[in-house]
C-alpha cells in the first residue's frame, strides 16, 4: 500500500492532457489461470491453484483511486503554467492483475507470495523500463537487492530489478513499454528463493505479434 501511495503522489505532479480511453486499459479476461489483456495484447498463465482478484472489484478500485487523485490535484498548489493558468494534472495507473495462492485463515496475515501486474501512464517520472524501480529506491521506499538487468521476453526489452521492502518482502520487478504506458510485472516472495521461483513464470508472458 505504501508503494502505491508513493506512486500516486508522483503521478499527481505529472502532466497529462489525455482523457479516459473508450477502450479501458484495465479491461482484462481471466479464464482459469489464463490471463489476457485486450488493450495491451499480452497473455500470461499464473500458477495452478492460484486465483485472480475479481475483475469488477479491481476495476472499481482503479476508478476510485483515479477520482481520489483528481480530488487531491484540485487541492494541491498550482504546478505549471498552461495557457496562462497554473494547473496540476494527473497521470493514471491501473492494476491489471493480482493473483494469489490459496490461503488459510492463519495465513491471511502474510501478504506473500503474490503476483501483480499494473500499467503506469508514461510521464517524466516513468518514462523508460527501470524508471519505476529506480524511483522507489531513490525515495527509500525499498532497498535495492540486485540492480536492473536487461532481458528480452516475448521479443520485448525489459529491465528486471530486485528489491526488498521495509517489511521484508522480496520483489522482482520487470518493466517494459507498451503504447503510452510503462508496464510493471511484480513477483512477490517471502524470501529471495520464493521470489525467484515465481519470477520464472515471466517466461510464460507472450505479446501478440
Amino acid at each position: 500500500m505504501k508503494l502505491r501511495i508513493l506512486v500516486a503522489l508522483v503521478l499527481l505532479v505529472s502532466i497529462s492532457g489525455s482523457a479516459w480511453q473508450k477502450q479501458q486499459p484495465d479491461t482484462t479476461i481471466v479464464s482459469g489461470t489464463t490471463f489476457f489483456s485486450p488493450f495491451f495484447r499480452f497473455h500470461y498463465s499464473f500458477p495452478q491453484g492460484w486465483t485472480a482478484e475479481d475483475n469488477q472489484v479491481r476495476m472499481d478500485r482503479n476508478r476510485v483511486e483515479y477520482q481520489n487523485l483528481l480530488h487531491h490535484s484540485k487541492a494541491a498548489p498550482p504546478l505549471l503554467p498552461y495557457y496562462g493558468v497554473s494547473v496540476a494534472q494527473v497521470f493514471r495507473s491501473y492494476d491489471l492483475l493480482l493473483a494469489t495462492p490459496p490461503r488459510t485463515t492463519a495465513e491471511t496475515k502474510s501478504p506473500t507470495p503474490y503476483i501483480r501486474f499494473c500499467a503506469l501512464e508514461r510521464s517524466n517520472s516513468f518514462r523508460s523500463p527501470g524508471s519505476h524501480a529506480s524511483m522507489l529506491v531513490r525515495l527509500k521506499a525499498v532497498k535495492l537487492l540486485h540492480k536492473g538487468q536487461k532481458q528480452t521476453i516475448s521479443g520485448r526489452k525489459f529491465i528486471r530489478t530486485d528489491v526488498i521492502t521495509e517489511r521484508g518482502q522480496f520483489i522482482a520487478m520487470y518493466e517494459t513499454v507498451a503504447k503510452d504506458y510503462l508496464l510493471l510485472f511484480e513477483f512477490h516472495g517471502g524470501d529471495e528463493q520464493e521470489m525467484n521461483k515465481f519470477a520464472q513464470s515471466i517466461q510464460l508472458l507472450a505479446f501478440d505479434k
